[in-house]
């Protein structure tokens, strides 16, 4: 999004590093992108004036504190049926604008309380729904490895959905996790 912007405003971009709190971002790692870190640069120098749009996107999400004149969570996700009230208290006094991964996110953030505008914007991947599914053959008599990406956290319950699959797999044929 950052790049987008940048290349159809040039020289308006600035990203600043925050997630619990504001921090450096490791620029060795960076050193490979030098339009990312130019664009840290620029949050760093003092600004002549707010910028117009503050977008965030972090967990938990922390909506104090965000200059410029609109405020917004964007791509905002969430995997639960129920919204803690004090976030949804925080959204509301803090923002303008959220939004989110799916129609699921936006149904849930509203029935618990959030009344600022909720917007679905998908997660950029909806693109693969155009194309018919194709069935996948696993290797038979190999070894093969399943690469499962996601943060684990426990409220996810992956463990619930990977435990059983795991022992199927196990019996039927070589598999490492």
């Amino acid at each position: 999004m950052a790049r987008a912007v940048e290349a159809l405003r040039p020289g308006t971009v600035a990203l600043h590093s925050t997630e619990v709190g504001d921090y450096a971002p490791n620029l060795e790692w960076l050193r490979d992108d030098p339009q990312i870190v130019e664009l840290w640069r620029r949050s760093q120098q003092p600004q002549a004036k707010p910028p117009d749009v503050t977008l965030r996107n972090l967990y938990p999400p922390r909506v104090t504190g965000m200059s410029g004149q609109l405020h917004v969570m964007n791509t905002y996700g969430w995997e639960e049926s129920g919204f803690p009230a004090e976030y949804a208290t925080a959204f509301n006094e803090h923002l303008q604008l959220v939004t989110v991964m799916s129609s699921w996110v936006r149904k849930v953030l509203v029935e618990n309380g959030v009344r600022v505008p909720v917007v679905p914007v998908g997660v950029g991947v909806d693109h693969i729904l155009r194309y018919p599914v194709e069935p996948v053959s696993l290797p038979k008599g190999k070894r093969f490895c399943f690469l499962h990406i996601s943060s684990c956290f426990p409220r996810k319950g992956w463990t619930c959905c990977w435990t059983p699959i795991r022992r199927r797999l196990r019996r039927r044929m070589m598999c490492c996790w």
